[in-house]
């Protein structure tokens, strides 16, 4: 079943009945979770914002890279000069989602630390399908908008819909 089938539908959760408004909000808290909006303040998305996981458990990312450094790294040279290093990454694997907090929201920013600090395709997955599903609502959006004097416009990550009387060309309303 693809969420789209679910537009109107309510179901039921435990006593409680959810319906797609429901279920449309609670994925952005945890997007919104997972990009920085808890109690640390911290980005479990590699790269983005200003406070995210420099310690990555992640080869590529944590071993020099060959632009810098042209000499040959072998598996266990990796680990022996690499891996310990009390310094932060020197390659920024961006996009990466890391495992997160514990339980009770706790981080430790540490290459040792595989459970909390590895990224994995299992982890930016939702991402994709996330991001793809929020593209087609503005793509839905906008083509119902071009039918009327509406304008749809992006602003600071706030959805803004305006008369097109009321639109400057930069895009900020009146």
């Amino acid at each position: 079943m693809a969420y789209s089938d679910l537009d109107g539908v309510s179901l039921e959760c435990g006593d409680e009945e959810v319906d797609s408004g429901d279920l449309y909000n609670f994925v952005q808290l945890q997007v919104d979770y997972i990009l920085g909006n808890n109690p640390l303040n911290m980005s479990y998305m590699v790269g983005f914002g200003t406070n995210y996981p420099q310690y990555i458990h992640h080869r590529a990312s944590s071993i020099v890279s060959y632009k810098d450094d042209i000499s040959r790294i072998l598996c266990e040279q990796g680990f022996h000069a690499w891996y310990n290093r009390t310094e932060p990454n020197p390659n920024v694997l961006h996009g990466a989602v890391v495992g997160g907090p514990n339980k009770g929201d706790r981080f430790t920013d540490d290459r040792a630390n595989y459970k909390q600090n590895e990224p994995s395709t299992v982890t930016v997955a939702p991402f994709v399908a996330v991001f793809l599903f929020i593209l087609s609502l503005e793509r839905k959006l906008q083509k119902n908008l071009a039918e009327t004097n509406y304008k749809f416009l992006f602003i600071r990550g706030e959805v803004i819909i305006a008369k097109e009387s009321h639109c400057r060309p930069d895009g900020i309303t009146k």
